[in-house]
């Protein structure tokens, strides 16, 4: 559970299943956010859209980064230097590839992960050392997902005809899992934003199991702008000891 948290902040998303087009900015995007653990700053993440398209095999794709790295006192005790890359498919708003390289204290991990729509297969490649991979090949459905390109079908998802508490379905592969991500509708709520206004918001939980983190119901709330860009303003999370916040810091 805890090695997927990050997931939650770009899947934060009964009766609904995403499986729509998605859409992208008509301009390119980068935004910073904070981690926090109360008063302690422990990390921060940049994600980033592209100019242009990028070309794969014989596909068209959008080119989506997202960093993370530990900060602080944080950064003394554990070292984090983490790359993820997407890049999506223009003709079916599916993600095409699907790239990590992991730098966690003394672990280290380079993936790549090919999403075949035609066989419904997702081929993962694992570099070994310098000139050695491992390949293997896993199941999954046709509306699958990178956690990235996940975030996107989300992002412009058309909150007109959900209830409060309905609850939402997306399929995400990751290293060697298919996950079924479930999330709760909250509804809308202004919330204060560390840009000193209050904004209104769309309100998410994912709907967790069992756990000795996460503490108590909706435990994990992400909060999205209720407006044409869908930003992810925040994420909170009560834990079994203190809390922890990611907040957006930066937009352009």
């Amino acid at each position: 559970m805890k090695k997927h948290f990050i997931i939650f902040l770009f899947i934060c998303l009964a009766n609904y299943t995403f499986a729509q087009v998605i859409k992208f900015p008509k301009k390119p995007e980068q935004m910073k956010f904070l981690v926090h653990y109360g008063i302690l700053d422990g990390g921060e993440m940049e994600l980033k859209v592209d100019e242009g398209l990028f070309k794969l095999d014989d596909k068209i794709c959008h080119h989506v980064s997202l960093t993370g790295k530990t900060i602080g006192s944080v950064d003394w005790f554990t070292t984090i230097r983490n790359e993820w890359h997407s890049y999506i498919d223009t003709s079916n708003g599916l993600t095409y590839q699907f790239n990590r390289n992991i730098k966690e204290n003394n672990y280290r991990k380079v993936e790549k992960t090919t999403f075949d729509r035609e066989s419904n297969q997702a081929i993962v490649t694992t570099k070994m050392d310098t000139s050695s991979f491992k390949i293997e090949t896993y199941e999954m459905n046709t509306q699958t997902q990178d956690m990235i390109s996940a975030y996107f079908a989300f992002r412009f998802y058309d909150f007109e005809d959900v209830r409060k508490k309905d609850t939402l379905t997306i399929n995400v592969f990751l290293e060697d899992k298919l996950f079924s991500f479930k999330m709760r509708y909250l509804g809308k709520e202004k919330i204060k934003t560390i840009f000193g206004k209050k904004t209104k918001a769309i309100v998410i939980s994912p709907i967790l199991p069992d756990n000795k983190i996460f503490s108590g119901k909706d435990a994990i709330k992400a909060y999205f702008s209720d407006d044409g860009l869908r930003l992810p303003l925040k994420v909170k999370a009560s834990l079994w000891v203190g809390s922890a916040e990611v907040d957006l810091v930066e937009y352009k």
